[in-house]
């Protein structure tokens, strides 16, 4: 179901036309498999390796930390987790504020609004203006999912707000508790950069000669 010809329609669509673009997707009735094998997986693939080769080139990092293979993958592979999670919360809220609930027009609308998201993430490790980048980019995504339930999902129009602010409110509370053992694992994975580093640099002078007496010195002063 991969169709690279198929990826690049639905991305320029997106950014060209959203709405119609929402339509038009809207009328083929596509299951979540194909969404996410047509412009899901293909386009934060792109994304995350254009963002992998300009942190290599500019020293730059990830959301989740620096510049290397791990956080690459636990990044690309948390994304794509992540519009299955929103799809969920999506679908899920619609049980409670109507009754006909739809994983594929969830996933549909989610798949469609994060296009910018993904292509702006490519941009994150740039220096000073990576992180408005990719900011911008995430708000703008935000902004398409709102227009795009009302087209893909069944609820009443009193309770379409109050759909969204929930889902949103959810899927941050979501964020925060993933987050926290990334965050953790950074820490803990840049202390034990800095003590090797810093370790054979001690050990080096103090096979010099009054070395030791020196350290001690210039530590009291």
């Amino acid at each position: 179901m991969f169709d690279i010809e198929a990826t690049i329609k639905w991305v320029t669509d997106v950014l060209k036309d959203p709405h119609a673009a929402a339509i038009a997707y809207k009328d083929l009735a596509a299951p979540w498999k194909q969404t996410f094998l047509q412009i899901t997986l293909p386009v934060y693939a792109a994304g995350s390796v254009i963002a992998y080769i300009i942190a290599l080139v500019t020293g730059g990092s990830f959301l989740f930390g620096e510049a290397t293979l791990g956080f690459f993958l636990f990044g690309f592979l948390w994304s794509l987790a992540w519009t299955f999670v929103i799809a969920f919360i999506f679908d899920f809220f619609v049980g409670v504020f109507a009754e006909d609930r739809n994983f594929d027009a969830a996933y549909a609308v989610v798949g469609l609004a994060v296009i910018p998201a993904a292509l702006g993430n490519a941009a994150a490790p740039l220096p000073w203006i990576g992180w408005l980048i990719s900011l911008a980019a995430g708000v703008y995504s935000l902004m398409l999912a709102y227009r795009f339930i009302p087209v893909f999902l069944t609820l009443p129009e009193a309770s379409r707000v109050k759909h969204f602010v929930v889902s949103v409110i959810a899927a941050l509370l979501v964020n925060i508790l993933v987050s926290i053992p990334g965050v953790h694992v950074w820490r803990s994975d840049h202390e034990r950069r800095r003590a090797w580093y810093r370790l054979p640099f001690q050990r080096r002078h103090l096979r010099w000669p009054g070395a030791a007496s020196l350290l001690r010195r210039s530590s009291t002063e």
